[in-house]
């Protein structure tokens, strides 16, 4: 994808996801930004600080919008700062409501269509 900003943050729902083996269901209508599926990093969850860290985490990224990285956060990219805040703030939002639909009953998600 056009990767012009990178956002990394911690949110509650979204590292939660991460710590689990759950896969991101197609819910609800804001769950298509992310029909490419996720990518996932469980090298560490520790800072990453090196180069040789940075390349990992580029290379696990791939050609993915957002990666999970187990055990610490997130990080999300978009093609400009506004869209990528608004792709992990809405990443939030469908891993929340996934999880509040997972507690009510068996997931059904949306058709292809």
């Amino acid at each position: 994808p056009d990767v012009g900003a990178v956002i990394h943050t911690h949110p509650p729902y979204t590292t939660a996801f991460g710590a689990s083996d759950a896969q991101l269901a197609m819910l609800n209508y804001d769950a298509v930004l992310f029909r490419d599926g996720l990518a996932y990093f469980d090298q560490t969850a520790e800072l990453i600080v090196r180069p040789d860290q940075g390349e990992a985490v580029a290379a696990a990224l791939g050609d993915k919008r957002v990666l999970v990285m187990r055990g610490h956060g997130v990080l999300v990219t978009g093609h400009t700062l506004p869209w990528a805040v608004y792709a992990a703030l809405t990443l939030e939002r469908v891993v929340r409501i996934q999880t509040i639909a997972a507690s009510l009953g068996e997931l059904r998600p949306m058709t292809d269509e």
